[in-house]
């Protein structure tokens, strides 16, 4: 069975894969969709508890743009790789560089 999913509107923990290659792709299309505006994520916080964060990657709203990215933290470094285990993005409510692993995401729809 192929991954369920309505667009803009993801629940990774009920979706179903062929393989991993279907959850890269959902991952890269939940960037893509932080790069284009603001998404609310949902994950569960390393100490169980859920926390629901409006987040994006638009560089006009989190402001932060150039070559020479501090490469020794989240807050400083915007680079990210999907493949990696977590996601750095700017909470928009916090003003701040906040991360979220992917294994712990519950859902993600529009902001």
């Amino acid at each position: 069975m192929g991954a369920k999913y309505i667009m803009n509107d993801y629940n990774m923990q009920s979706m179903e894969f062929d393989t991993d290659i279907m959850k890269d792709i959902e991952k890269q299309r939940i960037v893509e969709q932080l790069e284009e505006g603001v998404l609310v994520i949902n994950f569960t916080k390393k100490d169980g508890t859920t926390r629901r964060m409006k987040a994006t990657l638009r560089e006009d709203i989190h402001g932060y743009v150039g070559a020479n990215r501090d490469p020794l933290g989240p807050k400083a470094n915007v680079e990210r790789e999907i493949l990696k285990e977590y996601l750095a993005v700017y909470d928009t409510e916090k003003k701040d560089w906040r991360s979220f692993r992917w294994d712990s995401l519950i859902g993600v729809n529009n902001g």
